[in-house]
């Protein structure tokens, strides 16, 4: 995501932003280098199966050992590994030479990284393919070699996705960040995001944080559309519905305690993609 004014909002209320130059600095990383926090569920949201990285990407093979040295003694590596379990917490960094495509403690091709997920959990390695790449734009970019790896070498039956922003800080918050084109006092979320939503908000839990989901526009900064507690008729792509509590907020409001009689229950049947 490009500098905007959530991003600036979030950082002075000390989230941590994917992406971000922000974020880079938190991790003393060196100037063009943008961290971001990702993850892969699987199983059933109600008991959610799932690993977490901090992905540093474009990184040269000459650079990868040195700074992943000094990434997993920052004291901020520490943190997350802490925070996230009883979920696993790994560094992962992708490289800009082809073949080996990451650094995982030492280089690692494509296939060999794919082994390493379906020996942890097997059932990653079938019904391989995946199509989820259905939402905002800069998620897209060809040049993502984790999100590729993902889409090409894990279930399709499995989740994966970026941690927008958290806030480790206590009371702790999860947030999925939505920046639609239409007006954010008409947006309601996707049911083909279900999946997503129920898998985020049953890991928010099990680590004592809440989920939240924050659609914001990029040229007014008056108010927000929050979404909390979403529930999908199915946890899936198949989910005609999602039942959810909103509610329009000044931005501030959004990430502070929240009057519960100022949330409405609403329910939404959106599609953005045809089955």
């Amino acid at each position: 995501m490009s500098d905007n004014w959530m991003e600036q909002l979030l950082y002075r209320k000390h989230f941590l932003v994917s992406g971000t130059a922000d974020f880079a600095r938190h991790l003393s990383l060196p100037e063009g280098f943008l961290p971001s926090l990702r993850f892969i569920a699987w199983s059933t949201p109600d008991e959610p199966k799932a690993v977490f990285f901090l992905v540093v990407e474009n990184v040269s093979l000459k650079e990868a050992p040195p700074l992943y040295e000094k990434l997993e003694k920052h004291y901020l590596y520490s943190y997350f590994k802490e925070f996230w379990s009883p979920f696993s917490f790994h560094l992962l960094l992708t490289l800009r030479e082809s073949d080996p495509f990451f650094f995982f403690n030492k280089p690692y091709t494509y296939k060999q990284l794919a082994s390493w997920f379906y020996s942890m959990a097997p059932e990653l390695g079938r019904n391989l393919g995946t199509s989820k790449e259905t939402n905002r734009l800069e998620s897209q970019r060809q040049s993502d070699l984790f999100r590729t790896f993902t889409r090409l070498h894990l279930s399709r039956f499995c989740v994966a996705n970026d941690i927008d922003a958290v806030r480790l800080q206590k009371p702790a918050l999860l947030l999925e960040l939505k920046r639609p084109k239409e007006s954010v006092k008409n947006w309601k979320p996707y049911v083909d995001d279900c999946a997503n939503y129920m898998y985020l908000r049953k890991i928010a839990q099990k680590v004592g944080a809440e989920f939240r989901i924050i659609a914001y526009n990029h040229h007014y900064a008056e108010h927000v559309r929050l979404v909390l507690e979403p529930k999908c008729g199915k946890p899936n792509r198949s989910a005609s519905y999602v039942k959810y509590r909103t509610a329009l907020l000044k931005p501030e409001e959004a990430l502070e305690s929240l009057d519960p009689s100022n949330l409405s229950f609403e329910e939404s049947s959106r599609r953005r993609q045809k089955n």
